[in-house]
């Protein structure tokens, strides 16, 4: 046989192999899921909703149904706020209502309540106060967690057992492409199980807020496909509907850094219908609680944090919040990363400036599946090249020097849950950038931080609940061992595990 025939069938299987994959994925993606058993299709959840209040949602195959909702209040069950509700009609899948209470009234304090359909309990639960104190709580921050894998659950009940007051995703919620279908077959059972194991998941979310910023699987590019072309993804973009969060952001349909939908426009029409006014406002918003602002930005591939308009809204924002001990911030795609994954994604640099300026401590990230923590830094960002890297000249926090103000700390918490990444680079130490001060890439973690007052305490949780780092800021100083003789760790906080050794350095990067 020639080796022209050989080539030509290996052609052929090669190609053979990509049509039964391309059918398995075709199969298992595009199929109409089932409705999940029982009443709900997603049982009550808390959420911000678009004032960034408190909100109770769940939803239900469409049914002529009268729901209530009662709150108990000393011992008796009492009326609650009027229940709202949408029918939802998405392609590729079926129709489901939508309901929505306003319950910020009672959410200064935990409170029980009770779902009633046609005058009958349907469901129960206790929402748990979103703060212990103005000053004292505390909140747990994942990223790229539903991906339906052991890992994610493990994770959902690690942070059930930590007891946060609240919990924040980085983004990447749901993959692959950031569907309803996905939401209800593996992120709802996995955050709102009626059981808390790690096999199973936990009943968070009907008891515990929590919020999240889209990323590139629910918003953006996810591997070849883009999950906003509606001809491809009919039932895409679910994070405009599945969640209810403020809408105080800049966003406006058809102008500069939105997420603008692509293909089939009679699906297009449906979605923004489904999506309301949250499309597309939701992807970038701010929320108090607390002492602290947290801002929550989309640094999809689409955004341009050059833009003025949008520079100038997250300036005001900040701004507005100086009189808070704390200001959060939170995106996707991390901007100081030694992984090679995404390495080159560094448009979110852009805004360092204007972090700085308001004294930003800390900045949450995801996006790339591991946990890295970087030293405190100032960096002076310079032009944006096609890649989305950016130069510009960095200074990190030497332990012979004070700290002050215009530093950062970088923190990539994406091992929420999908297959980690960087497992060889996070073992030599010699391959990290020069801003990395811990690289943790062989297990799944989250991070659960504790505030205090002006002291903000940050452990990063295991799968299985071991500490695998930890660490302290302080509102006025970073808490750095040996930094200066004013920098006095408060009773309540926690040494760096892992003193600074390098000295004060200026670099490009």
């Amino acid at each position: 046989m020639s080796s022209t025939v050989k080539s030509s069938k290996k052609v052929l299987l090669v190609l053979l192999c990509l049509l039964i994959g391309g059918m398995v994925w075709f199969a298992v993606y595009w199929s109409n899921p089932g409705a999940p058993s029982g009443t709900f299709l997603a049982k009550p959840y808390l959420q911000l909703g678009p004032n960034a209040g408190l909100s109770l949602l769940w939803q239900t195959t469409p049914n002529l149904d009268q729901w209530t909702i009662e709150i108990k209040n000393e011992r008796q069950w009492k009326s609650g706020p009027p229940v709202t509700k949408r029918q939802l009609q998405i392609d590729s899948i079926n129709p489901f209502e939508l309901f929505l209470v306003d319950v910020t009234e009672f959410g200064v304090k935990p409170f029980e309540y009770r779902i009633l359909r046609n005058n009958h309990v349907e469901f129960s639960a206790r929402a748990n106060e979103r703060l212990n104190s103005s000053s004292r709580y505390k909140f747990a921050v994942l990223g790229d967690c539903g991906a339906d894998t052991l890992a994610q659950k493990k994770i959902a009940y690690q942070i059930y057992m930590a007891h946060p007051n609240f919990v924040l995703v980085t983004g990447d919620i749901v993959y692959p492409d950031g569907r309803a279908s996905e939401y209800l077959d593996h992120f709802f059972p996995v955050y709102n199980n009626d059981q808390a194991s790690s096999d199973a998941g936990a009943p968070l979310m009907r008891s515990t807020l929590m919020a999240a910023v889209p990323g590139n699987h629910d918003v953006g590019k996810a591997g070849l496909f883009d999950v906003r072309n509606m001809a491809v993804f009919p039932d895409s973009l679910a994070y405009f509907y599945e969640w209810s969060q403020p809408l105080n952001g800049p966003g406006k349909y058809g102008q500069p850094n939105t997420p603008l939908l692509l293909q089939n426009p009679a699906r297009q029409e449906r979605f923004r219908v489904a999506a309301g006014k949250n499309y597309p406002a939701m992807s970038t918003f701010y929320f108090d609680n607390g002492n602290a602002r947290y801002i929550l930005l989309d640094a999809d591939h689409y955004m341009d944090w050059t833009n003025q308009v949008w520079r100038k809204w997250l300036d005001d924002a900040l701004s507005a919040a100086k009189d808070k001990k704390w200001r959060f911030v939170l995106y996707h795609q991390t901007a100081f990363n030694s992984d090679t994954s995404h390495y080159s994604e560094q448009r979110m640099r852009v805004i360092t400036d204007i972090l700085e300026k308001h004294d930003v401590r800390i900045v949450f990230c995801g996006h790339v599946h591991n946990y890295q923590r970087t030293y405190p830094l100032h960096f002076v960002p310079g032009v944006m090249d096609a890649k989305g890297m950016v130069a510009g000249q960095i200074e990190l926090a030497g332990q012979d020097i004070p700290t002050h103000a215009g530093q950062i700390v970088y923190i990539t918490t994406g091992a929420g849950g999908a297959s980690l990444t960087g497992t060889q680079i996070a073992s030599t130490p010699e391959k990290w950038q020069s801003f990395t001060q811990k690289f943790i890439a062989n297990t799944h973690s989250f991070s659960l931080c504790e505030v205090d007052g002006d002291t903000l305490a940050v452990k990063q949780i295991s799968e299985d609940g071991a500490v695998l780092d930890q660490f302290a800021v302080s509102a006025a100083s970073y808490l750095i061992p040996g930094s200066s003789p004013n920098s006095k760790p408060t009773p309540n906080s926690i040494p760096t595990s892992k003193p600074v050794q390098r000295p004060a350095q200026k670099s490009k990067v």
